[in-house]
């Protein structure tokens, strides 16, 4: 059963589940157009009408001195420089799956930015996925 915040407000549309113990992943199901920005490396499964690219910063930049910088400041925290990015491009408006798996043991939480004030300081390598769009 998929699921989602107690406010489903806070999840911009998105439906997911996280699911295992030792080894945890999230199911999200993306509805037709909706994108999902992910850390590369965590990427375990997808359906056929899925796209996946992997890029340079989180979509929002369209300046390519702005994509370099943030790529470094990533780089140089000791994260990765490219991201992924997931979009539902199904033609018959059908809803797809996406599996994201972290890189590592550890537990798997689900946070509302809006719910924590607008960002949320993380150690390095605790990002996991976002909406499409989400600042860095």
């Amino acid at each position: 059963m998929l699921k989602s915040f107690k406010d489903p407000a806070g999840t911009h549309g998105y439906k997911f589940d996280i699911e295992g113990d030792n080894t945890p992943y999230v199911e999200m199901v993306l509805s037709p157009g909706k994108k999902i920005l992910a850390e590369a490396g965590t990427f375990m499964a997808k359906q056929p009408d899925v796209k996946m690219t992997m890029a340079l910063g989180d979509g929002k930049q369209t300046n390519i001195l702005s994509k370099a910088f943030g790529a470094a400041k990533r780089k140089i925290s000791g994260d990765n420089a490219l991201f992924s990015h997931f979009e539902n491009v199904a033609k018959d408006d059908s809803e797809q799956l996406l599996v994201l798996t972290a890189p590592h043991p550890g537990q798997i939480i689900a946070i509302d930015l809006a719910a924590a004030g607008g960002s949320v300081i993380c150690q390095k390598g605790a990002f996991m996925a976002a909406p499409s769009g989400t600042s860095e």
